[in-house]
């Protein structure tokens, strides 16, 4: 079983931390240094927001990051700590992903 956390959140999610648990166990320092606190790069549908020229707030919708097994590849070096089984590294970027955002996707920022 995996559980993966994002622990920012309205207004600021952009500031916040992974926590990762993989069949009990916080595996978080396992990711490294510069993902612990950033977005993980996992294929979604994000929103975000800017002000159009009349000063009006305007949410855009789009696709970005990379799908499972091409963020597997990517990630290979430090999910192979926590597993080298590769149905546990699926289950890892479904719950990164369920959870995982982007800069200026909430709005608290507005």
């Amino acid at each position: 079983m995996v559980v993966a956390k994002w622990s920012g959140s309205f207004p600021n999610l952009c500031s916040g931390e992974w926590t990762l648990i993989v069949d009990g166990k916080d595996v978080s320092d396992k990711i490294p240094e510069e993902l612990r606190k950033s977005n993980m790069n996992t294929y979604g549908s994000y929103e975000w927001w800017h002000f159009d020229d009349d000063g009006e707030e305007e949410w855009e919708r789009y696709h970005d990051g990379l799908e499972c097994e091409e963020w597997i590849k990517e990630n290979r070096c430090w999910l192979d700590t926590i597993s080298t089984d590769h149905n546990t590294q699926s289950d890892i970027f479904c719950a990164i992903n369920a959870s995982d955002w982007r800069p200026g996707s909430c709005g608290g920022c507005i």
